[in-house]
This record gives C-alpha cells, sequence and structure tokens, in this order.
C-alpha cells in the first residue's frame, strides 16, 4: 500500500468518525504508522496540522447543518464536540468570519472547507518519491566550484585525465613509481586517500586517486575533481557477476545501468536506466589493446545487503551481467556537469588467468604482481581516452 492510499485510508475514516472521538493513535495503528510519524507525515503533505483538519472539517459539516435544517445551533455544536455555544461560536467565527446565527441568514455563502484527497500514481497525481527529485530549473545552494575554489597554484596544473581506482593497494602502485608526483592533498574525505597524484604514462600526464566506495562518495569526489577542471574520468572496479557463465578472464563495460541508487535522481531526469554514452569508445579501446571484454547492464544499487533474489532475477532478466554501488551514479553526474566518464568492472581474479596475462601483456610482464597489471591496463586505458 503507498502512502498515498494509507493517507487516504486516514481521512476516510476521520470523515467517519466527524461526530465522534478520533484518536491519531487509533488512524496510525490502522495504517501501519507510529502516532508520531502519521502526525508529521499528516502535517508535511497537507500543510496544516491534523488537529486544525478535523476543526475545519467538523466546522465545514456544522456549518451545511445550520444552513440546511432548523436544528439548533447548541444541538449542532454538542454533535461536533463543542461543550458550550460560546466555544463553538469563536471557532466558527475564526473560520467563517461570521456567527453561527448570522449564516441562517437568506443568501449567505460560506468558504468551504473540502475533505482532502491524494491522487494515486494510478490517478495520475503528484508523487512524492525520489523520482521527482531532479530540479534544472533552480540554482543549486552549494556550488562546488565555490567548495573546491582552485586557489592554489599546483591545482591549476592537474591533468584534464583522471584514472580513479577504489582500492589503496592500487594507489600504492603509483606511489611506488619514480615519476609519481603530488598534485594536492586537498581532496578531503575523512578515512581516505586525499592526495591527487600524477604520474606520465605513454606520454600523456594522469591524475589518480581512491575513492570511496558507493555512489554518493564517489560523486562528491567526482564534483572536486570536476571543479579543479578535470575533464575525463576512468574508473575501475570490482562487481558481481549475475550471470555464473561469465568468465574470469572478461572485462565488462557497462552499456546501461539500472537506478537501484539515490545520487542519480539529483543529476537526471527519472528512469529505469540510464545509458551509458562512451561504452562504445571504451570498447573500440579495448579492442585495440586486445583486452578481453564483454558488454552488457549493470544493476547499481545502494543496498549491499539487499541484493535479494528476487531483484537479481529481475535485473537479469533485463540483460544485467554485473552489480555494482557507483555506476549509475557517476554517470548522471558526469553527463550533468559536462564531462566524460569511463568505467570497466572486473570480476575477483580475473586476472590470475593464464590466457590473460599472455592476452593483455605480453612477454616480458610475468613478474608483474595482480595488482600492477590491473594498474597497467587502467593506465593504458586513461591514456587513450
Amino acid at each position: 500500500m503507498d502512502w498515498q492510499t494509507k493517507m487516504n485510508k486516514a481521512v476516510s475514516y476521520i470523515e467517519e468518525n466527524l461526530t465522534g472521538e478520533i484518536k491519531s493513535e487509533v488512524i496510525a495503528k490502522m495504517i501501519g504508522y507510529s502516532a508520531w510519524e502519521f502526525q508529521r507525515m499528516f502535517s508535511f503533505v497537507t500543510d496544516t496540522s491534523l488537529g486544525e483538519y478535523i476543526r475545519s472539517r467538523r466546522l465545514a459539516i456544522a456549518a451545511y447543518d445550520i444552513q440546511t435544517s432548523d436544528k439548533k445551533i447548541i444541538d449542532i455544536a454538542l454533535k461536533y464536540g463543542y461543550d458550550s455555544s460560546a466555544a463553538f461560536s469563536r471557532a466558527f467565527s475564526r473560520q467563517f468570519g461570521i456567527s453561527p446565527s448570522s449564516a441562517r441568514n437568506e443568501g449567505v455563502k460560506l468558504e468551504p472547507y473540502p475533505k482532502i484527497t491524494f491522487p494515486t500514481k494510478k490517478e495520475g497525481g503528484i508523487i512524492m518519491s525520489i523520482e521527482k527529485t531532479f530540479d534544472n530549473l533552480s540554482d543549486e545552494i552549494i556550488k562546488p566550484g565555490d567548495v573546491y575554489d582552485r586557489i592554489e597554484d599546483e591545482i591549476e596544473n592537474l591533468p584534464e585525465v583522471a584514472l580513479v581506482t577504489f582500492k589503496s593497494e592500487f594507489i600504492d602502485v603509483i606511489k611506488s613509481r619514480p615519476d609519481m608526483e603530488i598534485v594536492t592533498d586537498k581532496l578531503a574525505i575523512n578515512d581516505c586517500d586525499n592526495n591527487v597524484y600524477s604520474i606520465t604514462h605513454k606520454n600523456k600526464r594522469i591524475a589518480v586517486y581512491q575513492t570511496l566506495v558507493g555512489g554518493a562518495a564517489t560523486v562528491c569526489r567526482l564534483e572536486n575533481m570536476i571543479a579543479w577542471g578535470v575533464k575525463k574520468f576512468v574508473l575501475f572496479g570490482g562487481c558481481g557477476t549475475l550471470d555464473k557463465d561469465i568468465a574470469d578472464d572478461n572485462f565488462i563495460v557497462p552499456t546501461a545501468a539500472y537506478r537501484d541508487e539515490g545520487t542519480s535522481y539529483h543529476y537526471a531526469e527519472a528512469s529505469d536506466y540510464i545509458e551509458i554514452k562512451t561504452a562504445d569508445k571504451l570498447s573500440d579501446i579495448m579492442t585495440e589493446l586486445k583486452l578481453p571484454y564483454i558488454k552488457g547492464k549493470t544493476w547499481t544499487t545502494d543496498g549491499f545487503f539487499r541484493e535479494t533474489k528476487n531483484n537479481m532475477l529481475k535485473r537479469k532478466a533485463e540483460g544485467c551481467l554485473t552489480v555494482e554501488m557507483e555506476c549509475a551514479s557517476i554517470m548522471a553526474a558526469g553527463q550533468f556537469r559536462g564531462v566524460d566518464v569511463y568505467q570497466y568492472l572486473y570480476t575477483q581474479d580475473n586476472l590470475d588467468a593464464t590466457e590473460w596475462e599472455m592476452r593483455s601483456l605480453g612477454d616480458g610482464e610475468a613478474a608483474l604482481s595482480v595488482n600492477e597489471k590491473y594498474m597497467r591496463i587502467a593506465l593504458d586505458i586513461a591514456a587513450m581516452v
């Protein structure tokens, strides 16, 4: 039952009990909320308190009784919960601007206070959900360029291409290179390496930094780097596979990402999938480098421990090959900011295959560690975007 249906059920209960006792605890229990949650929700979606709504509805129905019957005003007042005609008269006058007795004068029209209804999704009503989050009509309150101001000379020299990794072990590979330099240490997020490193690979300067797991944190660092002038990003990281037949010696190039997270809805109109515009170029690069890869959809989720069997089967039926936690977020952010974001995924241990070493690195590279192999391939790709 969606929230609109629940609120309509609550309003119906109120309407049926306007002449009796109405307790918020009873209504809340009926629709599966706590009393506090129900009153807070009601106030938020109606812009009035629950108590004020009930009082206004009772007075509106009382006004109808006054104008359409010859009942005594005191009897009507008692019917709708007032202990005296004086208390009823004060409340009535506040709402309608005239006394109850004056309401019976010929030609008097009172401002109605109708029953609230909440249009459901089927009825084409306004849906309060993350699908309505994207706003391209008003300015951002906090702009990345204001937070991450390019005030330091060394940040001005940041390469336009950045390689992004999730693992500190890959950063260690970069730190061990003799040509490594630290461009800045201002990429601040707690509990993560805050340095941006720069190296030269195949005659191209490339920035390298570590990001955090999860779409929101990854986009936060992406915004930081965009504000400093980076134009292209290459991200690579591990994933879960939805198809047991996917070979370990294949990279995966996502072509579209299912948006089962929150961040992407702040950067793009609502849709089930976000198309990955850089997928074809990344595939061409991998082909040129003779890297084994497959293309397909991916499932981006921010509920790592809520990847249920049924949801997995749904995503697999739609063509998803993998599940991860960042792709939809970073693609939406990159497209919104007008920068190129490339991402490829790997299954764990896919570099341990004998065939893999020969096809990707060639002769003379057997002494490289697995982490060094991953980083060498990532740098090769970053040098070509």
